[in-house]
């Protein structure tokens, strides 16, 4: 939950400064699969069968979306910065230097561990589904 606040801090500080809003802006695409994300946990409380249409549904929308929304952009983003680091701009912004580049290394070292986390969750529920359908293959035959 603290990346959560310090997200929401330096969004403020860029918006409230208007430095880097590029930047800022560009961070908050992000949040469009937080949906899944949110409706995954949802499902898990309302026990949900994990190898049921919806929740298998929702799977692959949220790991494709984290993986658009947050894994694929990060070369693209740093290329954005790496543009513009070294120039009079940049380095005339003092502390707007670290609130651009030091959240977003935190940020992404994140979303790179959770989106591990839905891959490993992904291959078990494939596993998951094989297993009932060799299962219900055998019950036939």
């Amino acid at each position: 939950m603290l990346h959560h606040l310090f997200s929401v801090i330096a969004y403020m500080y860029s918006m409230t400064y208007h430095v880097c809003e590029f930047f800022s802006n560009f961070r908050l695409l992000a949040e469009f699969s937080t949906p899944f994300v949110n409706l995954r946990r949802i499902f898990e409380i309302m026990e949900f069968k994990k190898t049921g249409a919806a929740y298998v549904t929702n799977g692959w929308a949220m790991a494709l979306s984290f993986f658009l929304c947050r894994i694929a952009v990060i070369p693209y983003y740093y290329a954005k910065i790496y543009q513009i680091y070294g120039t009079p701009l940049f380095l005339s912004s003092g502390f707007t230097q670290y609130v651009l580049i030091i959240p977003s290394i935190a940020l992404d070292l994140i979303n790179v561990f959770w989106f591990y986390k839905i891959v490993r969750g992904a291959l078990k529920v494939i596993s998951a589904q094989s297993k009932e359908k060799l299962q219900n293959d055998k019950k036939k035959a």
